[in-house]
């Protein structure tokens, strides 16, 4: 019985060893305190040096060089 942060470092960790070019994180620091944070980040950072690509879904500010935001609104109602 992981805890809901112990499930997502393990996540990451199996995407990490995974191989593939390109990861589809959903929220993958929700629940972390700063240093979990910060090694999640430079996990993702390490993984685009390499030349790969990463998707991040997100509600928290995470700081990347050459990232791409797009900002999701919810249409006005009729």
């Amino acid at each position: 019985t992981l805890s809901a942060g112990q499930r997502r470092r393990l996540a990451l960790c199996r995407i990490a060893f995974s191989g593939r070019p390109i990861w589809i994180l959903d929220e993958p620091t929700a629940g972390m305190d700063a240093a979990s944070i910060k090694a999640v980040i430079r996990l993702i950072k390490d993984h685009c040096a390499r030349g790969c690509s990463a998707v991040v879904a997100t509600h928290e500010p995470l700081e990347f060089e050459n990232a791409v935001t797009v900002t999701l609104t919810a249409p006005a109602p009729l």
